[in-house]
Parts: C-alpha cells; sequence; structure tokens
C-alpha cells in the first residue's frame, strides 16, 4: 500500500493534480443523464468514464453522509451494463437487499437529490418504490429477490404481457435459505427471468457455506470465462436448443445430448444449469463490453438464466477493496475521510453497547469452553471480531441465515454447549419460528443477544422495536433489557447460569453510559430496581434504553411540584410482580415507557399484571406506535413519538394534573 497516495483513494489517480484533470475531462457526463435512456446513446469508452465519474461520487457522498460504500464501489459498471441493456421500468430489475443500488439511483433520475443519501426526508439507502417507479419493493433484508422475480415472472405470464425481470443479488445473500428455496423453484417453474449472481465472496467478511465454495470452484477453475469465445459457444448452444421446432422430437433430443455434452465440458460444475437455469458465467464484473454481450444474450433465451458476475467489493478505492478490508469495516459505515479512509469518531465516545457484548462473552468463553459465539455474516455488526480470532474453533458464522443460526444453536445446546446467538433485532424476526420450535419448545439454554434493538438511524426494515412482542409471547422465555452497560454484562453472567431454558437480551445501537459499576452487582430472576424515588404522585416504569430518559423526566417533574417514583423493570417476562404492584398501588397512576411496540410489549405486559391483581391505576403506556419508521435519527425519532425525558415527563404530568 505504500505506492499508492493517501490522497487519493482511487486506483490511477496518484496525485491531486491527475485528479483534478479527470474531475474536469469527466464533468458533465452524470449530470446530463435523466434516465436509463440517456445511456444508451453512449459508447463503451463514454461509459467507462462515467464510471469512474460514479465512483467520485460514491466516494463524496458516502463519507459525508454514511451508508455502503464497498457494496457500492463493486457494483458500478454491473449497473450500468444492466441499464444499457435493459428497459427499467418496463423491465423490472429487482436489487436483493437493496444497499448495492446507489448507481442504479444514480441512473434513474436522482442524481440531483443524491447528496440527501441517508438523510432525514432524503434518499434512502436501499431501493423504495415510493422515491422511484424504477424501484420494486422497499429493500433492507437479505434474500428475497429471487423469489420475488418467479412471482413477478408468473404474473406477467399469466397477464400476457411480455418483459425481462432482472434479480441482482450478491453480498452472501445466496446463502438465505429463501434465497435458496427462490433459486429451487425458480428453475422448476421455468419462467423468463434473469438471476445475476454478484459473487464478490464477501457479505461484511468473506461469504461462507458450500454455495459460495461452488462459486469460487467456477470462477477460479475456469480459466475461459474472460474469453468472449467461451461465452459465445455456451450461449448459441442455448439459442440452438431454444429454437429447435417442437415437433422435430429427434433433433430436440440430438440438441439436448449436445448441449449436455457440451457444457459438461465448458463449465466446471452444472448444478445451475441442473436446477432447469441457462449458466453464463462466470464474467468478469468490471468488463463492461463483455457484461452488455452477456446481458444480450441472456435477454434472448426464453427461460429462466443464472449470470454469475464476479467483482471486486470496493473496487478502486485502495482501503475500501476486499483484498484489503477482510473484516468488512467499509461495507457499511459512518462518516469517514474521503482521502485517508479515516473513519470519523466523536471525542472520547464510550464504546457502544455491542463492544461491551463481545468482551463480555469473550471474557466468558475464557473461563468455560462451552461457550459458543454465532453470527449470521454480522461478525463486527455484532462486537464479535475479538472472540472470532482468540477462539476461533468456538466461533460459528452461518451466512445470512438466521433460521440456521437459531437451529444449530439447538443442536449446541442439546449437546452441552452454551450458544450466544448475536443477531441484529431486526434479523431475528426471520427465525421466531424457529426459537420458538427448536428452542424454547425444547427449554434449551440458549442466549440471544439482540443488539440495534428499538430505534436506528436507518429505514424501514432495520428497525428493531419488535422483539418485546415476540419473546413476550414465547413460553419458557427470559427477556431482559440492560438500562446500562453494567446490567447487560450482569444479564450475561445470569444468561451463562440459567439452565432452565432460553434467555434473550435487546441493547439499543447506542453507546454505553460511562456510569460507574456498582459493587457485587448481580442480576437476580424477575427482580427490578427502584432507578429514582421522589414521592408518590406517579409511577414511571421504564424498561431498557428508556430507564435513563425515565429517571431525568422524574427531576423534570421534582422542578414543577410533582413527585415521582422510577422503576428500572429489568425483566421483560418474568415481570418483577411484588415490585411493580406496590409501587402502583402506592402511586395510583402509571406511566410505563419502552422502545418497543407499545401493542403487545413490556406495557403491555404491565396492564396484564395489574389487572390480574385488581389494582386499579390509570396507566399511560409510551412505546413506539403502531407504524413503521422511514430513515431518521433516532434521537429525533425518539422524541417524535414522545421517549424523550421532555416527553415521558409531559405525559405523567398530564396524567397527575390533567395539563396539556
Amino acid at each position: 500500500m505504500n505506492d499508492r497516495h493517501f490522497t487519493n483513494p482511487l486506483r490511477g489517480n496518484q496525485d491531486k493534480v491527475q485528479k483534478k484533470a479527470v474531475a474536469a475531462e469527466l464533468q458533465g457526463l452524470l449530470a446530463g443523464i435523466k434516465s436509463p435512456a440517456d445511456i444508451k446513446k453512449m459508447s463503451t469508452g463514454d461509459l467507462e468514464k462515467l464510471a469512474a465519474e460514479i465512483r467520485e461520487l460514491l466516494i463524496k457522498v458516502i463519507s459525508k453522509n454514511g451508508g455502503h460504500l464497498s457494496p457500492n464501489l463493486g457494483t458500478v459498471e454491473l449497473a450500468i451494463a444492466i441499464h444499457k441493456v435493459f428497459d427499467s421500468p418496463k423491465d423490472k430489475i429487482l436489487w436483493d437487499t437493496g444497499h448495492q443500488s446507489y448507481t442504479h439511483k444514480l441512473l434513474t433520475g436522482r442524481h440531483d437529490k443524491f447528496h440527501t443519501l441517508r438523510q432525514p426526508g432524503g434518499l434512502s439507502g436501499f431501493t423504495d418504490p415510493r422515491e422511484s417507479q424504477h424501484d420494486h419493493f422497499i429493500t433492507g433484508h437479505a434474500s428475497p429477490s429471487i423469489a420475488q422475480a418467479v412471482g413477478m415472472a408468473i404474473a406477467r405470464d399469466m397477464k400476457g404481457e411480455g418483459y425481462n425481470i432482472i434479480s441482482v443479488i450478491g453480498d452472501g445473500a445466496l446463502t438465505g435459505g429463501l434465497a435458496l428455496e427462490g433459486l429451487n423453484y425458480g428453475g422448476y417453474a421455468g419462467k423468463k427471468m434473469i438471476i445475476v449472481i454478484n459473487d464478490n465472496k464477501m457479505s461484511y467478511e468473506p461469504t461462507v457455506g458450500g454455495i459460495q465454495a461452488y462459486n469460487n470452484r467456477l470462477s477460479f477453475g475456469n480459466r475461459l470465462f474472460d474469453m468472449p469465445v467461451y461465452h459465445q459457444v455456451r450461449g448459441d448452444i442455448h439459442l440452438l436448443l431454444d429454437n429447435v421446432p417442437k415437433e422435430r422430437e429427434e433433433l430436440v433430443a440430438a440438441v439436448k445430448r449436445l448441449r449436455e455434452a457440451a457444457l459438461s465440458v465448458l463449465t466446471p460444475g452444472i448444478v445451475f444449469e441442473e436446477l432447469g437455469y441457462t449458466y453464463f458465467g462466470p464474467i468478469n464484473g468490471h468488463n463492461l463490453s463483455l457484461l452488455i454481450d452477456t446481458f444480450k444474450r441472456a435477454s434472448m433465451i426464453k427461460g429462466p438464466v443464472v449470470v454469475h458476475v464476479v467483482t471486486t467489493k470496493g473496487k478502486g478505492c485502495y482501503f475500501a477493496e476486499s483484498s484489503s478490508d477482510q473484516h468488512g469495516k467499509y461495507h457499511g459505515l459512518g462518516k469517514f475521510d474521503a482521502e485517508s479512509g479515516e473513519i470519523t469518531k466523536k471525542a472520547d465516545a464510550l464504546p457502544p453497547y455491542i463492544e461491551v457484548f463481545g468482551n463480555k462473552v469473550l471474557e466468558l468463553a475464557r473461563k468455560d469452553k462451552r461457550v459458543v459465539a454465532m453470527t449470521a455474516a454480522m461478525t463486527i455488526g455484532t462486537g464479535l471480531l475479538p472472540f472470532s480470532k482468540e477462539f476461533p474453533q468456538r466461533f460459528i458464522d452461518v451466512g445470512i441465515a438466521e433460521q440456521s443460526q437459531v437451529t444449530i444453536a439447538s443442536g449446541l445446546a442439546r449437546s452441552g454447549m452454551k450458544p450466544f446467538v448475536a443477531v441484529h433485532s431486526s434479523f431475528l424476526k426471520r427465525a421466531v419460528d424457529e426459537v420458538i420450535y427448536e428452542i424454547a419448545l425444547q427449554n434449551l439454554p440458549v442466549t440471544f443477544a439482540l443488539s440495534n434493538s428499538g430505534l436506528v438511524d436507518d429505514n424501514a426494515t432495520q428497525q428493531g422495536p419488535f422483539d418485546m412482542v415476540y419473546m413476550r409471547m414465547i413460553p419458557n422465555m427470559v427477556a431482559m433489557a440492560p438500562a446500562d452497560e453494567h446490567e447487560l454484562e450482569a444479564m450475561l453472567e445470569f444468561s451463562m447460569a440459567w439452565t432452565k431454558g432460553p434467555t434473550s437480551i435487546r441493547y439499543a445501537k447506542a453507546t454505553s453510559t460511562g456510569t460507574p459499576k456498582p459493587e457485587n452487582f448481580k442480576i437476580k430472576l424477575g427482580e427490578g430496581a427502584i432507578a429514582a424515588q421522589h414521592g408518590e404522585d406517579v409511577a414511571i416504569i421504564a424498561i431498557g434504553s428508556m430507564v435513563d430518559p425515565a429517571v431525568k423526566a422524574a427531576e423534570m417533574l421534582k422542578a414543577k411540584g410533582i413527585n415521582a417514583t422510577v422503576v428500572n423493570g429489568r425483566f421483560i417476562k418474568p415481570l418483577d410482580e411484588k415490585l411493580i404492584t406496590d409501587i402502583a398501588s402506592r402511586c395510583g397512576r402509571v406511566v410505563t415507557v419502552e422502545e418497543g411496540c407499545v401493542l403487545g410489549g413490556f406495557g403491555s405486559g404491565v396492564v396484564e399484571l395489574l389487572q390480574a391483581s385488581s389494582i386499579n391505576a390509570p396507566v399511560k403506556m409510551l412505546g413506539v406506535p403502531d407504524q413503521f419508521f422511514d430513515h431518521g435519527i433516532r434521537a429525533e425519532m425518539l422524541k417524535s413519538v414522545g421517549l424523550s425525558a421532555e416527553g415521558i415527563a409531559a405525559a405523567a404530568d398530564h396524567m397527575v394534573t390533567g395539563r396539556n
């Protein structure tokens, strides 16, 4: 890396002078594109210049706004080639997960708004049909695009319409069970559609699993894949078969035998062909001419097609390319310096909860060889990178496959191990069935560590307000939420010792509090605590991330002459029945506060308890309302729904005085 200048992340530009010269040469290409129709008139040479300009803009905007850098740098030529060949929005282009769609946005009339990427009221970091007719689904979770494409293809043919459907899937999304199910049925259905496998061998970190190993063999075992004649011969074989008169059965059979014999030679493994797809690849995903030619040939095939494209994640940016970023530092990130790649950090920032979790599980693993840490392609995002390095034999990355993650955990627990399933709250929803039947029904001691719970600075698919509801409903589940980092550590110790069934611990995408650590602090089953006690005008019963603003709200109320008692619930299930009923009966008024769904969540549990205990105290439940949240800033979103110290104080004030 010493031969590259830190003043410029783009390969080929060795100093600032040359960078300015290139920028001047490229000026106006991207600005002149108002729709995909504009690139159809451009030569391959101009398209290559356009790709360079797009990379410049991606680095510039993402460095200021945050976002998915490496995935988008790797798909610039791919997006250009797709829009060069196909006619969006008539042809439907589906970007799996959606975080690789930034170039697609730039080519579909959103260049003038691109500076608003991932900002409140601005462009989403994923695809969103409310934003553009060129987007067809709100995305953010991996693996659905193949099944979506199959459904659209069936509907198209039922209606007698004619257009192409292209699913672009990559960044490890093909490891997801939903993707494999879609792949299985798509080949069986036989509908005309194109699946583009963007094979960059990475999700956050290197993609794992047998499918990726197979793709690797295709990529490295076939030295012909970058030769146009290879793809021409394969394409001609398929076109020949498609155009043989069906009434000539003997000729059809002969061509099929020719096809199978030729493909067995030209393809180092024909799994996709056996599943019912015409397979093109592997294709150099940065060779525009080859991509365009391949997509033209793929569009002529009557049935389902797989186009296997090999790309370099972070292409053109030395600090983001996968070869130098094996741990996904630049996959998705906040602000960074566009020249050096140095990530912007707040001065004296406290460690985030995921780091507290990762360090504590590492400590537990050093003491007990039964501890196994698990992730679903989110080693860094869940705080498990240090664990993966120190205990690689006790670290499991299943790929983007949460159902498998949970089910493998059941096998580990049944065999005497102590698995910690680290997963974002929004992603565990995909495996609730397995949590219920493979874990809770079996009463297995598995710990679920739910990061990014509550509201986050991202689109609706990333929000995590639902876990308190679904964990509450599951028999045998013990569900907790820490108010600070010390409670998180104590809850992990509790989970380690708990052998009677599963436990879950939820924590926000936030930094820790920095509060002093109490001496000899331990968590006891179903035991909350008094967090603040000023009097008995009103009880504020809070859980997890809402305890601190509830304590601050009590101070605000005290200044107004209203005396509140604040309860730190700690346990979502089982509730501290004695503490809650005692405080509620003495105060006579209750406000519950949670950073989760107000329908069926922690507050609902408190109401159910008070009703069962015949305590006639009015309850005001504060929580995430019955709606989805678009991208925003977490603190502002919380404030907008009353989950701030001011909002909590206002709700309690109204309950006591009737004032608005």
